[in-house]
């Protein structure tokens, strides 16, 4: 009976140090797993901060692209006002000439008149 006590017994503490090893290996294992969702969660969180950092910089050239088209399109715009106000200064040109030549012409007139009286 002692012998067959000591074999319960021995079986009894073999289950426990399996159930122990096993214990200890589950940990390890969930260790592992928590291990590697967090190794994941930081590289996730790197690609993210590296998505975040690209569209910045896309927007920043979008913004610095903007910024030139509007600064070209005022250029553009200004060389305009300067041809209207350049075309508009000749037409003034033209337009006075052409009241000196109405002038001229209505003071020879007035001396063709004088003179005609004269004759």
């Amino acid at each position: 009976a002692g012998g067959e006590h000591t074999h319960e017994a021995d079986a009894k503490a073999r289950r426990r140090d399996e159930g122990a090893l096993r214990t200890v290996e589950e940990e390890r294992e969930v260790e592992e797993a928590i291990a590697r969702s967090l190794s994941l969660e930081r590289k996730r969180k790197m690609e993210i901060s590296a998505e975040e950092s690209a569209l910045t910089v896309a927007m920043l050239q979008s913004q610095e692209e903007a910024d030139f088209d509007t600064l070209e399109l005022r250029r553009v715009l200004a060389e305009s006002e300067v041809e209207a106000a350049r075309r508009a200064a000749l037409q003034a040109q033209l337009d006075a000439a052409a009241a000196a030549s109405c002038a001229n012409d209505a003071v020879l007139d007035g001396y063709a008149r004088e003179e005609s009286m004269l004759t």
